[in-house]
This record gives structure tokens, sequence and C-alpha cells, in this order.
């Protein structure tokens, strides 16, 4: 008897840990995709604002754009090819980055990887993977603390008392989502999430996970569904129906690179670059477009081309703002703008846009300038 009720005790226990390390308070929701060619961005996207970040000296410079995070007064660049975090204010203006601690020291890194920020605290997370470490800094870029790590993570982000990282399995056969204190990120983890259908060396150019000001979302490589989570708690999980645009995994696993995307073509395996507001969902796939999708009637839409007679320039790849709900970015690239400005100079048509700003920043802008940021407000349902 003895022996019979501390098995009951361990199932028990074994019940309830299961059920702390995956709690989902909605139902899971399917949401069918159906497909358009272009979308008018004023039906998804409220007040937009036109960022041109400074370029003032080699400091400045932004390379590339990988990540953007943000606060009520600054707006943060995760630079990969120039290897540094970059802070502006919120007209532009540039305040610092990290360049001064790449080295070798201590408190210095090689290679920048991802960053994440806690907009309640005024502490941003930055993660190096050469060596592995994370650093914190405040709004300003002045280190407060460096954390010695032993593994890869894909990316970070942070929820409320939660730093949450994508690695590997212990197994290296998949993906998993492991939730650490933010306090405390060489500590203990538990795994939130696990993703086993899982191919290697199938990657791609946007960002599985994203935090708001309030929730954290994600969606697994090579999985339809989309969760939301804050702390230990998963929120919410929509399934994104593309129909027979989904790839097969079964047919898709034993295939090598050039095979893979051969036979996948025009299909869709991933989803990035998730941003949301209380109704609608915005995100970017593997393939082109933009899908919106309003949760409350589950109707979703992949859209080829995004319209905007405010500021022509955006296209529909997306770039979620960290730290800020209901936020979204585009970023127009020096390349761009003076393809759109050669164009218009072949045509002799003046470039005149119903915002005089912005008709100016594209106008006065130079080659050597910063790729530009627009910054919009999501709105709460399409028309």
């Amino acid at each position: 008897m003895k022996t019979y009720g501390k098995n009951i005790f361990y199932v028990l226990m074994l019940l309830l840990c299961m059920a702390s390390c995956r709690t989902i308070q909605e139902p899971i929701n399917e949401m069918v995709v159906n497909y358009i060619e272009c979308i008018d961005k004023s039906s998804l996207l409220d007040s937009t604002r036109v960022v041109k970040p400074s370029s003032m000296d080699s400091e400045s410079i932004i390379g590339n754009v990988w990540r953007i995070l943000a606060s009520n007064d600054r707006i943060f660049i995760v630079d990969r090819k120039n290897n540094k975090l970059l802070c502006y204010d919120n007209d532009g203006n540039f305040i610092k980055s990290t360049e001064s601690l790449i080295g070798k020291g201590k408190d210095e890194y090689i290679r920048i990887f991802d960053a994440a920020i806690d907009p309640n605290e005024g502490v941003l997370y930055v993660y190096f993977d050469a060596p592995y470490r994370m650093m914190t800094f405040d709004m300003n870029l002045n280190r407060i603390n460096t954390y010695q790590l032993n593994e890869y993570y894909f990316e970070i982000a942070i929820s409320g008392n939660s730093l949450y990282a994508l690695c590997l399995s212990s197994d290296d056969n998949g993906m998993e989502l492991r939730r650490f204190d933010k306090h405390n990120p060489c500590g203990e983890y538990q795994v939130l999430l696990t993703q086993n259908e899982f191919i290697k060396g199938i990657w791609g150019l946007g960002k599985w996970m994203t935090s708001d000001d309030k929730n954290c979302w994600v969606a697994l490589p090579f999985s339809n569904k989309i969760y939301s989570i804050r702390d230990t708690k998963i929120l919410s999980e929509n399934s994104i129906n593309f129909g027979d645009r989904w790839f097969d995994y079964g047919e898709s696993k034993n295939l090598n690179l050039n095979s893979f995307f051969n036979y996948n073509d025009n299909k869709i395996w991933m989803i990035y670059n998730i941003v949301a507001s209380d109704s609608l969902l915005l995100f970017n796939t593997n393939e082109a477009g933009l899908v919106s999708a309003v949760k409350e009637t589950r109707r979703a839409i992949l859209s080829l081309e995004l319209h905007d007679e405010e500021f022509p320039l955006v296209s529909s790849l997306i770039y979620p703002v960290g730290g800020l709900s209901n936020t979204v970015a585009m970023v127009v690239s020096p390349s761009l703008i003076k393809h759109y400005k050669e164009g218009a100079q072949k045509r002799n048509y003046k470039i005149e846009l119903a915002n005089k700003r912005n008709e100016q920043i594209i106008n006065e802008y130079q080659e050597s300038d910063n790729p530009l940021i627009v910054i919009s407000k999501i709105k709460h349902s399409l028309p």
C-alpha cells in the first residue's frame, strides 16, 4: 500500500508538472488563409511616422537591420553586419552604440546576435554568440551586467519576469522554447514548447519570436501555429490553415537543400515577424507577402503587395517593434530610395506626398544616409 501510494503521488506530481509546462488558457483557434495580390496599408495600419536615423559618423552608420526595439523615447537597432546595437532617440538623433565593447575581454564581445527589451524595467538584454554571453544595458546603452552562458540561442525575448530563448533540443533533433527568470538568465529553465518536426540547414531571414510590453509571440520553425505567452502561461494557440500551400514535412525531411527548395517551390514552411493587437495578427512567411488575420472572425489574407498612398516606399516585409504593443515597422533601404528617385527623374515626375515632412525626407535623402524606419500602429480589425 505504501508503494502504491508513492506511485500515485509521483503520477500526480508528473501531471502537475506537465500542466505547468504547457498551460493554454484559450482553445486552439484555426485561421483559414485566402490569397490576394494587394492590400491597402490604410486598412491595416493607422498613423505612420518616418524616422531617419542620423549618420553623423562611422559609429552611427547602420549596416543592416536585424531587429528593432523601442521604448517611449528610444529606438534600438540590432545591426549584425556592423556588429553592434545602436541607440537613437525618437527623432533619429544618434545617442550611442555598443561598438566600444567589441573585443575579447570579460565585459566585451566578438559577435552580436540578438536583443530583447524589458520596457517595464528599462533594461535591454543583448545576446552574443561569440562567446556565448548576455549583457544587460540601460536605455542609454550603459552596461549593467554580464552573464556567461553555455549554449547557443537562436533568438531571445522578454515578457513579465521571463526571458525566453529558442534553442536546439537536448538531442539536437528539434527545437524548444525555454523560459528563464530574467534576473538569472544562466540559471535553471523550464521548457514551454517543443518542435520535433525540424529540418536542419533550412533557416530564414525573419524572427520567429518577438515580445511587446505584455506578451511574447512565437512560431516555432516548420510549424503553422502561433502562440502568445506571458511568463509561464501559454495564453493562446492559433493554427494557420494555408491549405495546399503548406509544405509536406514527411516528404521534405530527408531531402538535401537543393531538392528541398525545388520540391517546395511556392510552398510555405515558416512563419516570421509576428505583430499583434487585441484583434489583429500580422506576420510574414518564407514566401513573399504579408498575412493579416482577424482573431474574432478567424479570417486571414495573404497579400503579395502592400499599397501605401501616404508613403509609397513601404513593402510587405514587416519588423515587429519589440517593447511596444500594436507597433510595426518597415525598413526602406538606401538602394530602394535611389531607385525610386531615379525613376521619378526619368519620368519627369515631381515627388509630392500628402505629408510634407515625408516628402522632404525623400527629396533630401542621400545614398550615404541610413535606411529609413517607417513605424505604424496596427488597427484593431480589417474592414
